[in-house]
Order: structure tokens, then C-alpha cells, then sequence
């Protein structure tokens, strides 16, 4: 039998027998504390020392060594008392705070965005609140709720459109009515990502940002946010972007995703791998002073306005094959440590590259 297989079936004995574990580490912990402190107040040396709390001298009487023996019998009751309390307690807090999770759900999802905008301030009170795994569930409601169809749909169930100045749709600007419901998740999610005065990071840090596929109709603002990953594949920003100042611990995906107004990712901290590949930036880009620490892929993208990575820190292998600047880009003392691949590169506007160290390519 596999050293693996032992270890599943140790581990599914463990969860059935939970509470009796418990009971069985405290216990041990008693004994042990009981036992040091036996050997600082006591006397002798060695072993002698050590054991003195569990040895009866022969000048004892019977009664003392039942004494003895009652009060280590409490004390094994006492623990097994509290570990009980303690577990019933938990188990009633996780209760309490499942029946908040599914009272603020159904809010979430009620026709009113009065309630549904009390639902997000409920369903943030319960991560707060109750803390721990709640954090990284209340995230994955709230970024679910946003990946949902929220656009307004005419009589037919077509998705409805702004209109040009002729009259026409204008197809890149899909109309919405959730837009306070929207915005109000968005600054829950940012104010707990934000460090604040007591704390080196946001409540949120660390959880698992997914907004692959979402079409955002406001305004996003995730500056000096803490983020550990995030997830932004074919996400649509209608509105203003920014991402000044952010910091993610892990990876970050924005392959295919829109940006149809201005996009700021300057003196952003990327540790881990980042992905843009096939990323459209309808408006101007800036990435000044942002450090690729992983791996970072541009390929495909197509910037429509101009693109600004000034001061850039390129520190691992970089990709911008097939990438299109329609207007100009500025790489001026931008850094590139490894490999940076320019293959099918389209340079329609002006480039600049002016003090820039291409260490290797």
C-alpha cells in the first residue's frame, strides 16, 4: 500500500473522527504542560525531575494517591468539556454565518437595486465578520455576480446599444441599468484590496480576483490595490481603467480582454507570469515605470491609440509577436533583461526606444 493511499485513508478517519482527535490533542497537551510544570516546581534531577508530578512517594497515604488520581481525571473531563463548548460554538458561528451568506445572496438577486446594493454591503459584512475561508466566498459571489448578463435588453431580449451621432448602434457600448449595483461592488472589492494605516495589505489580498468574460460598464479604479491573482480573460472595460499602483503576488490574465477607454497600468508590480495576449486598447495605454518580474506576453495586441512602457522593467522573457501600435509607442529607458521577441511586429505611427537597455535579445 502507497505511502499516499495511507495518508487519504488517515486523513478520511481524521474528518469522520474530528471531535475525537480534538479530545485526543488537548489531552496530550494537558499532560505535557502538566508535566513541565511539574519539572520547574519540582525537585531532583533527570528523569526524576521530569516525572515528578506523575510519582506518589511510599510515605503516601491511599487517600492522597486517590486525591491524586480524581484531580488528573478532572482535569482529562475539564479538557474534553471545553473542546466540546469550543466545537459547538464554532459550528453555531458557522451556522449563523451560512444563514447571513443566504440571506444576502437573496438580496443580490432581488429586482430592486436598492436591495441588491444592501446585499453587497450584507454579504461584505459576513467576510468581515466571520473572516477565514468567508473571504475568498464572498469574492467569488460578488465577481460571479458581475460575470452575469446585466445589460438592458429590448422586447425581443437583444442586448440594447448606445446610439452615434447618425442614429447607428454603436455596438462597442452596450447599455446597462445595473450600473449602481456595479459600481458599488467594484468599490467594496477595491477598499479591500487597499492597505490601510494598521495593515500592510487589504482584507482581500489574498484572494483569487475572476472577471474572465464580464462586460464592465463603469468606471474601474483598482489603483495601490493588493491583489494576489487575477483573472481578466475577454473582460470588456467600457469605462476608464486604472491599475495604478497595484501590486499582484501571483499571476495576472488579460489575454483578450477590451479596453475601449483609457488603460493606466503604470508603476504596477507584476511577480509572476502576465498575460495580454490578444488584448485590444481602443484608447491610450500606459504601463510607465510598471516591473514584469515573470514572464509577460503581448503578442497579438493591438493598440489603436498610442502605448507608453517608459521606464519599464522587462526582467524575464518577453513577447510582443504580431503585436499592432497603430499610433506611436514609447519605450524610452525601458529595460529588457532576457529575451524580447519582436517577430511580426507592425509599427504604423512613431517609435521611440531612445535609452533603452537591451541587455539580451
Amino acid at each position: 500500500m502507497s505511502i499516499n493511499l495511507r495518508w487519504r485513508q488517515f486523513a478520511s478517519w481524521r474528518r469522520k473522527n474530528g471531535l475525537f482527535c480534538a479530545i485526543f490533542f488537548w489531552i496530550i497537551i494537558a499532560i505535557i504542560a502538566y508535566t513541565l510544570l511539574s519539572a520547574i516546581w519540582g525537585y531532583g534531577h533527570g528523569w526524576s525531575r521530569i516525572l515528578a508530578g506523575w510519582r506518589i512517594g511510599a510515605t503516601h497515604d491511599p487517600l492522597d494517591r486517590i486525591k491524586v488520581t480524581l484531580t488528573a481525571l478532572g482535569g482529562v473531563g475539564a479538557v474534553g468539556y471545553l473542546v466540546i463548548k469550543y466545537r459547538e460554538r464554532a459550528a453555531l458561528e458557522r451556522g449563523e454565518a451560512d444563514e447571513k451568506l443566504i440571506r444576502a445572496i437573496q438580496q443580490l438577486g432581488d429586482p430592486s437595486p436598492q436591495v441588491r446594493i444592501a446585499g453587497v454591503y450584507a454579504l461584505a459584512d459576513v467576510a468581515d465578520t466571520y473572516e477565514g475561508p468567508y473571504h475568498q466566498r464572498v469574492v467569488d459571489i460578488l465577481c460571479g455576480y458581475l460575470r452575469t448578463d446585466r445589460l438592458l435588453k429590448d422586447a425581443n431580449g437583444d442586448t440594447r446599444y448606445s446610439t452615434n451621432d447618425d442614429g447607428t448602434p454603436n455596438y462597442d457600448h452596450p447599455l446597462s441599468t445595473d450600473g449602481a449595483v456595479e459600481s458599488t461592488i467594484l468599490s467594496v472589492l477595491t477598499s479591500h484590496l487597499r492597505a490601510n494605516h494598521s495593515a500592510t495589505q487589504g482584507r482581500w489580498s489574498d484572494c483569487s480576483i475572476d472577471l474572465h468574460r464580464t462586460i464592465l460598464t463603469e468606471e474601474v479604479d483598482f489603483s495601490d490595490t493588493i491583489i494576489n491573482n487575477i483573472t481578466c480573460k475577454a473582460t470588456t472595460f467600457e469605462g476608464r481603467c486604472t491599475f495604478s499602483g497595484a501590486k499582484f503576488k501571483q499571476e495576472a490574465e488579460f489575454s483578450n480582454a477590451i479596453f475601449h477607454e483609457f488603460a493606466w497600468l503604470n508603476d504596477v508590480k507584476f511577480p509572476d507570469s502576465t498575460k495580454f495576449w490578444g488584448t485590444s486598447f481602443e484608447m491610450t495605454a500606459i504601463f510607465d515605470a510598471s516591473t514584469f518580474e515573470g514572464e509577460v506576453i503581448f503578442g497579438g495586441c493591438n493598440f489603436k491609440k498610442e502605448a507608453h512602457f517608459t521606464e519599464v522593467k522587462f526582467a524575464r522573457d518577453c513577447g510582443f509577436e504580431d503585436t499592432k501600435f497603430a499610433l506611436s509607442c514609447h519605450f524610452d529607458r525601458a529595460t529588457f533583461i532576457k529575451d524580447a521577441r519582436f517577430l511580426g511586429l507592425n509599427l504604423r505611427g512613431s517609435h521611440i526606444l531612445t535609452r533603452s537597455p537591451f541587455l539580451k535579445m
